[in-house]
């Protein structure tokens, strides 16, 4: 993985592209869940893994709300640490939209927040 601004920040930077399901996450996921450097991961699917029971349902909630409806995406959630720590994460998002105004991509951070 290269270094990318994520890391200096300290936030993780991720984008879905809502046509076809793929995804990509910046250096901050793969350092701090601990993914192999060599493993691309292409889908949202692959944090949920690291989300405690009812997160990840709460991330897709708050993602539909956003798509559906148009609230703004920024919600906190737990993850599950390989180490067997648990942080709270803030998420935040925005859909890009085409002309006739559907939601073609989403794109965010995630940055560890105080509980």
């Amino acid at each position: 993985m290269a270094e990318d601004e994520s890391t200096t920040t300290g936030e993780g930077r991720w984008g879905l592209d809502l046509w076809n399901g793929h995804a990509w996450f910046s250096t901050w996921f793969y350092e701090r869940l601990q993914w192999p450097a060599g493993v691309e991961r292409k889908k949202l699917s692959d944090l949920r893994p690291n989300l405690p029971e009812g997160a990840w349902e709460s991330l897709l909630l708050a993602i539909r709300d956003h798509l559906e409806r148009q609230l703004p995406l920024d919600m906190q959630l737990r993850a599950q640490l390989p180490d067997g720590r648990s942080e709270c994460w803030q998420v935040q998002g925005l859909a890009e939209r085409n002309a006739a105004g559907q939601p073609v991509y989403l794109a965010g951070s995630m940055r560890e927040v105080p509980p």
